[in-house]
């Protein structure tokens, strides 16, 4: 507690990310990871998009099996992504920080999977 008699929680954890990003790698992977609207981020070697704009528009979605690993903003930046896709995993969330965050939990699983 303070000395107003408010108690203080430590503030949650704000992901960083670039906002501009250079592609050193010449592989065709690189090029299949990137989706229209997006900066491509890369974290323990694996490829996800998150939108240039935090005013990306609701609802939001992340996916972590699909044919893109990304957080997206509408169904129809999404559904071409994960429609025909076997076991596909994705989800609806608040804000991208949030997405970005089950991006990051889904890389250190092992789960995410671009297909």
């Amino acid at each position: 507690m303070d000395n107003a008699g408010l108690s203080t929680a430590p503030a949650a954890p704000t992901i960083a990310l670039p906002s501009v990003v250079t592609v050193m790698d010449d592989g065709d992977d690189v090029y299949d990871a990137i989706a229209e609207g997006c900066m491509l981020n890369t974290y323990k070697c694996v490829y996800f998009n998150v939108p240039l704009s935090s005013d990306a528009t609701q609802p939001l979605y992340y996916v972590t099996r699909g044919h893109k690993i990304s957080v997206f903003s509408g169904w129809g930046n999404v559904g071409p992504k994960v429609l025909g896709v076997s076991c596909t995993i994705f989800a609806r969330v608040e804000n991208i920080d949030q997405g970005v965050e089950a991006l990051i939990a889904a890389i250190d699983a092992g789960t995410a999977v671009q297909v």
